[in-house]
């Protein structure tokens, strides 16, 4: 039986997290035979290890590690009454081990203990310019940004503080990916093509489909972006 599966994270390489389309959030803990099973949550998922993060449509688990047997608990997110939105898009787990979760219907921290979320006020320039979170990103510069169904927002971690993108560029705009590169600059994949922003030099840079160019991107629509162990940026354009 397949399982639509939005998103996985893996943390510490002991819990997965997965988003089902229609069930809400939930964690996939598995561990070794004898590793003691009382390792509480916030001891195992705020140590940054490794992050991984895949989609897929059909989902099916066989584990098997190092020749010893594997148990495997499914367990419901335990604050998941805390988050605004049951649908969870995005998981992301920045330096320090803090959870992100991209909701609906908002942004949330999870730090082991509690929940703190973050939402758009349409009186309130300050804040996130839409619910609906698509992407999340960490630069070098301890700032999260995030792409929403309407805007580029970015997100100073030391003082919590939101900052809509400046000079409106993306507002209206769908945010659907974002990167961080090795010189440390934002490539935002939109509904309406590519951006490179230099957060050193405050420059953004627009990368468009031109037919009579083979070398341009081949679609209007950049959907996913993600750099490899050699530096080199993958996207999946959408074409038209």
């Amino acid at each position: 039986m397949g399982v639509f599966i939005r998103q996985i994270s893996l943390c510490y390489s002991i819990s997965v997290y997965f988003c089902p389309q229609a069930n809400g959030f939930q964690s996939l803990v598995w561990y070794k035979k004898n590793h003691r099973s009382d390792v509480g949550l916030n001891a195992v998922c705020m140590k940054r290890h490794h992050f991984l993060t895949v989609l897929f449509l059909l989902f099916s688990l066989s584990l098997k590690l190092e020749g010893q047997s594997v148990q495997l608990s499914v367990e419901s997110f335990p604050y998941m009454s805390q988050l605004p939105s049951n649908s969870v898009q995005r998981v992301y787990q920045d330096k320090e081990g803090f959870l992100w979760f991209g909701t609906l219907d908002g942004l949330c921290r999870y730090d082991g203990y509690s929940i703190r979320s973050f939402r758009s006020d349409m009186n309130n320039p300050n804040l996130l310019s839409n619910n609906d979170i698509q992407s999340i990103v960490e630069d070098g510069e301890n700032n999260l940004w995030i792409g929403t169904k309407q805007g580029l927002n970015r997100l100073n971690k030391h003082t919590l503080r939101i900052t809509p993108f400046e000079e409106n560029t993306f507002k209206g705009d769908r945010i659907n990916s974002l990167a961080v590169d090795a010189q440390g600059a934002v490539w935002i994949g939109t509904s309406r093509g590519l951006y490179r922003y230099d957060t050193k030099q405050h420059s953004l840079h627009i990368y468009v489909h031109d037919p009579s160019d083979k070398k341009s991107i081949p679609g209007t629509s950049v959907n996913y972006i993600y750099q490899d162990n050699h530096h080199n940026l993958w996207m999946s354009p959408l074409r038209k």
